[in-house]
């Protein structure tokens, strides 16, 4: 078998020089994503060439690791994550912190010479996507069976497997729904974007069609607002977790990509440190019962002796109406230079306390624990022997720690407690206390909420074979009822309502794991009726 077709010169190579430093390219240039993918792998030629080979070879993008020790071992002084970090990112495409993968896309292997005949048939599947779509079939796609090459031809078996790689990590593109087994692999063609890559007749179309299409989400989405507004009856803290999975910064791509959901967002990291307009942030971390009680009292202290600080406290940081998850995380967690961790016994076992320190003094954040009748050696993890905490209990010690924020972020010495304002911090650790009726009515008032925004992302999805979506919609109901059960379960670990809920989290963590398979649309199928299971079920236990 011989793959033909003329390799794409529309932007030459020639005009492209050498570059002695990695590039790193503003985020508001997106216009020519080609044109970007080419100059970077240009200035990374050695690191590109050896990822392909590598993908070439295994059929899996290679990680950071795996590159660098290759790189050491021949002696070469070249900074593999310095390479992912300058790759050149496209329209809202946010950056995690740390890439562990480097994944090259259609945009970049259009410039290696190597992966010609892969860039060729990939075009060719596009072209046969946009065939099916037109024809009278009823569920058009491509798969691993069509005749992607010239002569036409079955594809080989590593052909076959990486042609599938590669286009299932494209978007936007004309394919939805996917599954593979072994060498043979099925792509459903998506009706919402094939449209837009009818005439592509190389690669430079279709990378430019790319580009088209995301200008033009990206415009609706500004249009969007979200489908209902979220207060919270049990707090953001103790309900939104990121997935275990998910990178740090890459939160905000980890939002359901649904019809009316906030997705684009372009922020990155260094977005948030570089932004010289936005006031310096505080995060308070904090949980339920003694924890939050301290906090609340402790706030408009350090608001009043931090001038031009944002005093971050979720409860009243959080606007109604806003995306509570990446108003906390992006804008606060990430955004912010300190953070104070309010620490009872309680909190300190709290997973997202726990969680939000450690992406703290990992970011090195300064940190300070304020331990509340806890001492230091009850606190588990290694937290207390990297960072420095104060006791409440001690009058002088919360001094000491505001002067050292308000040295932290440049204010002038603040004043200290006064008795009066420590006496009342002192007196709210015995406040706060859950009330167990509050709150499972609040669990109830908030869910029902929830199933409303899930009905609308999953009729939103309906006339479409987007698996993806509805994976990350089992997640998220996985996610949100998981944390209600928990939630719930601190005030009553018997809650009749909490044990319904927990095997309702338990099928939707086997329905987000559903692989949708070339199997005439049973697995399919069996992935969109999970989705619907889900919401009925938790709708049904809820007015139960």
């Amino acid at each position: 078998m011989q793959v033909v077709g003329p390799f794409p010169k529309t932007v030459s190579r020639s005009s492209i020089k050498s570059h002695p430093v990695r590039i790193v390219w503003p985020m508001s240039d997106h216009s020519n994503s080609a044109k970007a993918a080419g100059l970077w792998v240009e200035a990374n030629r050695e690191v590109v060439e050896e990822t392909y080979q590598s993908f070439a070879r295994t059929g899996e993008w290679p990680t950071a690791s795996e590159l660098q020790r290759h790189f050491d071992r021949a002696g070469e002084s070249i900074s593999v994550q310095d390479v992912i970090d300058s790759k050149p990112r496209v329209l809202n495409e946010a950056r995690p912190i740390y890439l562990q993968y480097l994944t090259l896309h259609l945009r970049h292997l259009m410039w290696v010479p190597r992966a010609g005949p892969l860039v060729t048939v990939c075009v060719r599947a596009v072209q046969r996507a946009v065939v099916s779509y037109l024809s009278d079939a009823e569920t058009p796609f491509v798969s691993s069976e069509d005749p992607l090459t010239e002569p036409p031809s079955k594809l080989d078996g590593d052909l076959s497997n990486r042609v599938y790689k590669v286009l299932s990590n494209e978007y936007p593109s004309p394919f939805g729904g996917s599954g593979s087994s072994g060498d043979s692999w099925r792509m459903e063609v998506d009706s919402r974007f094939v449209r837009q890559f009818r005439d592509v007749t190389n690669i430079e179309d279709l990378v430019a069609r790319q580009d088209v299409v995301r200008a033009e989400i990206a415009a609706q989405a500004g249009m969007m607002a979200p489908t209902f507004q979220v207060r919270s009856a049990f707090d953001v803290q103790e309900f939104v977790e990121p997935e275990p999975e998910q990178s740090l910064a890459s939160v905000p791509d980890t939002t359901p990509k649904y019809p009316g959901a906030e997705v684009f967002d372009s922020r990155t990291l260094d977005d948030v440190r570089d932004n010289s307009e936005q006031e310096p942030i505080l995060f308070i971390s904090w949980s339920n019962g003694r924890s939050r009680s301290v906090a609340e009292k402790l706030v408009p202290l350090l608001v009043e002796r931090l001038p031009g600080v944002d005093v971050f406290f979720s409860p009243t940081s959080i606007e109604p109406g806003a995306d509570p998850s990446r108003r906390m995380f992006d804008e606060g967690l990430l955004g912010s230079s300190a953070l104070l961790v309010v620490l009872t016994h309680k909190s300190a076992s709290s997973a997202y306390v726990i969680w939000e320190t450690a992406s703290a003094w990992a970011l090195r954040k300064l940190v300070i624990p304020l331990f509340v009748e806890i001492e230091p050696s009850d606190v588990p993890g290694p937290l207390v022997g990297k960072v420095q905490g104060v006791h409440l209990a001690d009058q002088d010690d919360v001094d000491r720690a505001i002067r050292r924020i308000a040295a932290h972020f440049g204010v002038v010495t603040p004043t200290d407690l006064s008795n009066e304002e420590y006496d009342s911090l002192l007196s709210s650790e015995g406040q706060g206390e859950s009330n167990p009726q509050s709150n499972l009515a609040g669990v109830r008032s908030q869910l029902l909420g929830y199933v409303a925004r899930w009905q609308t992302l999953y009729d939103g999805l309906q006339g479409t074979f987007d698996t993806v979506d509805r994976s990350r919609l089992a997640a998220e109901i996985q996610q949100i009822v998981a944390e209600a059960v928990r939630f719930l379960a601190q005030d009553d670990p018997e809650s009749a309502l909490a044990s319904e809920l927990s095997t309702i989290a338990i099928r939707a963590g086997d329905v987000k794991r559903i692989r949708v398979l070339s199997d005439g649309g049973i697995s399919f199928n069996a992935l969109d009726g999970g989705c619907f299971e889900l919401i009925e079920r938790v709708r049904s236990v809820l007015h139960h």
